[in-house]
């Protein structure tokens, strides 16, 4: 860990310099991801095993994603439910579920189907 100009780096396990900043803890996750990535655009924001998405891509996808959800007609505070594998898309969807001003309900799709069922039904996803 280095101390430079009153702000804590450290280097996490991918060799990249991180800043460690304390955060308004009064801002929603994506707003503090957009300022991220405003200040770090062309640096990666995730690292998976098909590669990695730079802030700027991940914040243009969620932007799209925000975009088809109010498109069609899905209400602020819906509760969305977002099925995918572990991946990048599920960073990309909840950013832009959440930009949409909705809620994500994380689906596993390795669970059994029924399973599934209780967990839609349960939170009113339609």
């Amino acid at each position: 860990m280095l101390m430079q100009q009153g702000i804590t780096t450290f280097e996490n396990r991918y060799g990249i310099e991180t800043p460690l900043h304390y955060y308004d803890i009064s801002r929603c996750l994506h707003e503090l991801f957009q300022k991220q990535a405003s200040l770090y655009a062309d640096n990666p924001a995730v690292i998976d095993g098909t590669g990695e998405l730079t802030y700027r891509t991940l914040d243009e996808e969620a932007d799209d994603i925000a975009h088809a959800i109010v498109q069609r007609g899905i209400n602020r505070g819906s509760f969305i439910g977002l099925c995918t594998t572990r991946s990048s898309q599920v960073i990309s969807g909840m950013l832009g579920i959440m930009k949409a001003g909705c809620a994500y309900v994380q689906l596993d799709s390795d669970y059994p189907s029924d399973r599934l069922g209780y967990i839609i039904g349960d939170a009113g996803i339609s």
